[in-house]
């Protein structure tokens, strides 16, 4: 299916935060109550915490967690000077 459409991607920053929110929402339509999710979808979550063990363990075969690194000082300053 994903050579034929575009991918989709959904993106959540700030999770630690809005979890709260759409937390059950998002994993009732991963868990497919609303109909299959389809192929060419991915959901991307950014933040701080891990994501809750007990909810999330039956998704946790199609769970990657990336963790990625806090900026140095240095980094910090040439991103936000480079105007991207």
């Amino acid at each position: 299916m994903s050579r034929r459409h575009q991918w989709v991607v959904l993106f959540f920053d700030k999770w630690e935060q809005t979890a709260r929110y759409l937390d059950g929402w998002l994993l009732n339509l991963l868990d497919e109550e609303f109909g299959p999710v389809p192929t060419n979808v991915i959901v991307v979550l950014a933040g701080r915490d891990e994501l809750a063990e007990r909810e999330w363990a039956p998704l946790g075969a199609q769970v990657a967690d990336v963790p990625l690194e806090v900026f140095t000082e240095a980094e910090t300053r040439a991103l936000l000077t480079s105007g991207a």
